[in-house]
């Protein structure tokens, strides 16, 4: 009896401070991060209670005094706050969680271009882990193949679309495939690029290398970005 009354005694305490600190907790940060005390809160509500009426059975006997009727009163609030803690608390986590999920849903379609390898590789393959639907894009069949395979072998969701994104009707065409199998996109990563000249000190860069760098990176970005706009 004496080692239930001890295990009893010690929960009761430990519980009920958990629970009076996690809402002081809350309060002061008006909210935030309440799906994460939510549950832990309601259990600890429930050990305060059930190892109060454990205390309350072994230790009260005859009639209630004073402090009776003070630890009556203080089991009764309890129950309370218990009951318009689950009331208020379980129709607010379930908002947040609906929130949160339509919020990761709408940034779930995400398209990478440049991605047969590389950075755009190691971009596509974190969105995937992320749990977002990825559209691959290069010009390297092999390349993409292995990259997409990748991503499913760990679970993930992607295609692999062969386009030219120097080449308006090539992103076009990818864009109307990407929104058929996935849906509209929310997230486009403007990676595919190059360099375009040999590599050395400006001075010694001929004005047609400079063009041809030029004009072989911008026009992509701004065809890319124009054609994945929200119409």
């Amino acid at each position: 009896m004496r080692i239930t009354l001890i295990v009893a005694l010690v929960l009761h305490v430990l519980s009920g401070v958990f629970w009076a600190g996690t809402t002081f907790a809350l309060a002061r940060m008006r909210g935030n991060q309440a799906d994460l005390f939510f549950r832990p809160q309601m259990g600890a509500a429930a050990i305060a209670v059930v190892t109060g009426g454990v205390l309350w059975f072994f230790l009260h006997h005859g009639p209630l005094g004073t402090q009776g009727h003070l630890l009556a009163v203080g089991a009764l609030c309890a129950f309370l706050a218990l009951g318009v803690q689950g009331m208020v608390g379980a129709p607010a986590l379930r908002k947040l969680s609906a929130l949160g999920e339509a919020e990761g849903s709408r940034l779930r379609h995400r398209v990478v271009t440049g991605s047969s390898r590389g950075i755009g590789a190691a971009i596509a393959a974190l969105f995937a882990r992320e749990g977002a639907k990825v559209a691959l894009q290069g010009r390297d069949v092999d390349a993409l193949s292995a990259v997409l395979a990748d991503i499913v072998r760990a679970g993930g969701e992607a295609i692999d679309v062969t386009a030219d994104v120097t080449k308006f009707g090539d992103i076009e065409a990818m864009r109307r495939r990407i929104e058929r199998e996935f849906g509209p996109v929310d997230i486009l990563v403007a990676n595919a690029g190059g360099s375009f000249t040999t590599p050395g000190p400006i001075e010694q860069t001929t004005e047609e290398e400079w063009r041809a760098s030029i004009d072989g990176n911008l026009p992509r970005l701004s065809s890319r970005s124009k054609a994945f706009c929200p119409a």
